[in-house]
């Protein structure tokens, strides 16, 4: 069976679509499929609607597709302006309560996508027994 998918992941600037496709591409092309990143981007100065699309192929491929088999949207705008893009059988996959967009399709999945991992450095340091946080590090071997 031949492999040909299409994912879009669209958004705002910075919000580190050229990233997660630059990722996805390495990953892909590490275990021997062909790759075709389109980067679409807005002027930075007016601002507006960016997304990238990763073509994943088992044979060569040398432009993006028009249709999307996975949507991934991380604002409003992408789910209204990539939304018609995506294919009969797509899936998207979008945050829900960040963009206030609520779907009954089976095909739409909100979930959180905006979840990151703060440690709190300044509790965990002050758990840690008094001898420990006043050691000082001048006796430690320097890095040559």
């Amino acid at each position: 069976m031949a492999l040909d998918i299409s994912i879009r992941i669209g958004g705002q600037a910075g919000q580190g679509m050229q990233s997660i496709s630059s990722i996805m591409g390495k990953i892909f092309t590490r275990h021997g499929y062909y790759v075709f990143i389109h980067q679409d981007v807005e002027s930075r100065i007016r601002g507006g609607h960016n997304y990238t699309q990763v073509r994943i192929s088992d044979h060569p491929v040398q432009t993006f597709r028009d249709q999307v088999d996975l949507l991934i949207a991380l604002d409003k705008g992408a789910v209204t302006a990539d939304l018609p893009d995506l294919a009969k059988d797509g899936v998207m996959v979008f945050d829900g309560e960040k963009t206030g967009i609520a779907s009954e399709q089976a095909n739409h999945f909100s979930i959180p996508l905006e979840t990151r991992l703060r440690p709190d450095f300044t509790s965990t340091a002050k758990s840690l027994p008094s001898s420990w946080r006043t050691k000082s590090t001048s006796n430690l071997p320097s890095r040559q």
